[in-house]
């Protein structure tokens, strides 16, 4: 892989990271406060799982990633 490459996949990886630990973090916070009344019983059960946000923490990384092989692997046949 190129530099570049590389470089744009970590960064993309760290900010990844750092935004899943404070999402995790401030969810962990806001379960020791008094939750909203009328919340569905799955997002009670599963309040990690439940979250959206969890979703793209998950899909981002791996779109760059799959971004990043497929424009390495196009300037490679080009």
């Amino acid at each position: 892989m190129t530099t570049l490459i590389r470089i744009i996949m970590v960064v993309a990886l760290v900010i990844a990271a750092f935004g899943f630990v404070i999402t995790w973090k401030t969810i962990r916070r806001k379960e020791q406060e008094e939750m909203d009344r009328g919340i569905s019983q799955t997002r009670v059960k599963h309040p990690i799982l439940a979250n959206p946000i969890f979703y793209a923490y998950v899909l981002f990384p791996i779109a760059v990633f799959i971004g990043a092989v497929v424009i390495l692997y196009y300037f490679k046949t080009v």
